[in-house]
């Protein structure tokens, strides 16, 4: 790319930062939209491409948080794959790609070698260029194709993300080759978007018909039209008379303003049709697709993405929101055990994660019991279970993540009640020995959990799980009536208190493999108690619907395609 071009390029993202963005985009819709625009490069679809790519260029200045070093280098490769079709050498991006990974082999769409694509590739990987260091202010963080820096790149553009004192992403784009950071200033709050939003494209016309049913099940609410660049007026304005006649209050969006950056110089370079076995090599199966660290939500602080669905051996899940996830056990309810389980994933900081997760549980115990002749009905009345807890998540490295969950249990016992029978995970290492039936018990516990997991790709991990039990206490309680005093006495006696964790501790390795809508995790442990490290090391759920498992399919209609235009 052409210095020229690319301060252009990085003017007009200064500019853009200015401006109130129309909604604050966050780095999962940017992450969907670069998986977007790399299956329009496979495809060789060069016009939705190009207006893919104008899109994240844009986006990058509203962006609210920060992109991983696996989204810099698929970028860095597309945006060499836009300036060789503008005719202009991609080699100084290509370059950004090639210096965070210097081993991995070149996207599928280079084609086979040896063409125009893979002899800039190639070049791009010879050496590593000069960094110069940045001056920054007290309190702010650099951040340089998705890993944390102090210096910026001097013969490549590069994207930079600059972070404030208070956590807030104050400026994100491209900088050109040499150029150093603009003026740091905060940006300008973005404002809710109007309404939903609709894309009008250049189409055929059953396509402007899809439209036109998408704006009829759109409600009553407001609509914006974002044309494309290469959509035509009248396809614009026949969409826009449609929607104010359903009753619409209609906004179009100015067409992308850095539309004329892609207009190509002449004819667009043709890319080399691949061979068969071309597109066999680049069949995107769960293996090589690109990892997703946020795919297990077992025990992580990540929660299901919004309309996708965990049907588990333990419980049923539903990411009902962005970041909210609420589930039951189904299997439990229809026992009769009521329970729901609810899961917030509240801050999003760079590799960092934190989710708050509530479990409640109410069983008519003795009615359950005794249904199944396990106990007599007055024996045990009912149970209340509730449990608060925490979860944090870190990514140390691409494929590696740590997690930390700390939990307080309460169960809440009625009946009656012998304290010298109670399960040992409830008190354990104590030793109650002979007891009086007593008609109420509160159980209280207090875990933490550390797990990490290495993934060796999307569809492959290894999982290192240790938990111990810290506190656990068993309160009995007795009312007594005497003459002396009138009224009932309340008498409580507490057994148990801080544990060993070496009495209650559990240490499981497990191998987890996820396919396209099954999960499974199988492995062994040790624990003190026996048994307890089972809990973690065997899962079988079914998993469908949301975004990414969205865009996996669609990835894999185009190469299904792509092959039968092949043979």
């Amino acid at each position: 790319m052409e210095a020229r071009e690319v301060r252009l390029l990085l003017w007009l993202s200064l500019a853009l930062t200015g401006w109130a963005c129309p909604q604050q985009v966050t780095v999962a819709q940017w992450e969907a939209a670069l998986a977007e625009v790399d299956a329009f490069a496979v495809a060789r679809n060069v016009s939705h491409f190009k207006t893919g790519y104008a899109g994240l260029v844009e986006d990058l200045s509203c962006l609210g948080g920060l992109v991983t070093a696996e989204d810099a280098w698929t970028f860095h490769a597309l945006a060499g794959l836009e300036a060789e079709l503008r005719g202009v050498d991609g080699t100084q991006w290509f370059r950004g790609s090639r210096e965070l990974y210097p081993e991995r082999q070149g996207p599928g769409w280079l084609g086979a070698p040896p063409n125009r694509l893979t002899l800039h590739w190639d070049a791009a990987g010879q050496g590593r260029g000069s960094w110069r260091r940045e001056p920054l202010p007290e309190g702010v963080a650099l951040w340089v194709d998705g890993r944390r820096a102090g210096s910026l790149p001097v013969e490549r553009p590069s994207l930079v993300q600059v972070v404030g004192a208070g956590g807030a992403v104050q400026y994100s784009g491209i900088v050109a080759p040499g150029a150093g950071l603009p003026p740091l200033q905060q940006r300008v709050a973005p404002v809710a978007p109007v309404g939903r939003v609709i894309a009008v494209g250049v189409g055929t016309v059953s396509e402007q018909a899809a439209l036109r049913r998408e704006v009829s099940s759109a409600g009553s609410g407001p609509l914006v039209l974002a044309p494309t660049p290469d959509a035509t007026w009248v396809q614009v304005e026949d969409l826009r008379s449609f929607a104010v006649r359903q009753g619409h209050k209609v906004e179009v969006r100015p067409v992308d303003p850095l539309q004329h950056l892609f207009a190509a110089a002449g004819a667009p370079i043709p890319l080399e049709a691949p061979s068969r076995q071309d597109i066999d090599r680049m069949r995107p199966s769960q293996r090589l697709l690109p990892q997703n660290p946020r795919a297990n939500t077992a025990y992580t602080a990540y929660t299901l993405e919004w309309g996708e669905t965990r049907v588990g051996l333990e419980s049923l899940s539903v990411g009902v929101a962005p970041r909210v996830q609420l589930g039951t056990g189904v299997a439990l309810d229809a026992l009769g055990i009521y329970n729901g389980q609810l899961k917030l994933n509240l801050l999003r900081e760079g590799p960092a994660e934190l989710a708050l997760v509530g479990d409640a549980g109410w069983v008519p115990l003795g009615d359950v019991l005794a249904r199944f002749d396990l106990a007599e009905a007055d024996v045990v009345d009912s149970l209340l279970y509730t449990k608060v807890g925490a979860r944090l998540s870190l990514r140390l490295a691409e494929p590696w993540s740590a997690h930390a969950n700390v939990n307080y249990r309460r169960m809440d016992v009625r009946g009656l009640l012998d304290l010298g029978s109670l399960p040992e995970f409830l008190l354990p290492g104590q030793d109650l020995g002979e007891s009086a039936l007593v008609p109420t018990v509160r159980g209280e516990l207090f875990s933490a959990k550390l797990v990490t997991d290495y993934r060796f790709n999307r569809r492959d991990a290894l999982l290192l799980m240790g938990e111990a039990q810290l506190y656990a206490v068993a309160r009995a309680g007795v009312s007594v009536e005497t003459d002396a005093i009138p009224g009932d006495i309340d008498l409580i006696a507490a057994y148990g208190g801080w544990v060993d964790p070496l009495s209650a501790y559990s240490l499981t390795l497990a191998w987890q493999s996820t396919w396209r809508h099954l999960e499974a995790r199988i492995g062994g442990g040790v624990s003190a108690i026996p048994w307890m490290w089972a809990t973690g090391a065997v899962d079988l759920s079914y998993r469908f619907g949301g975004a990414s498992r969205g865009k996996a399919q669609r990835m894999r209609r185009g190469w299904r395609s792509d092959r039968a235009a092949a043979e």
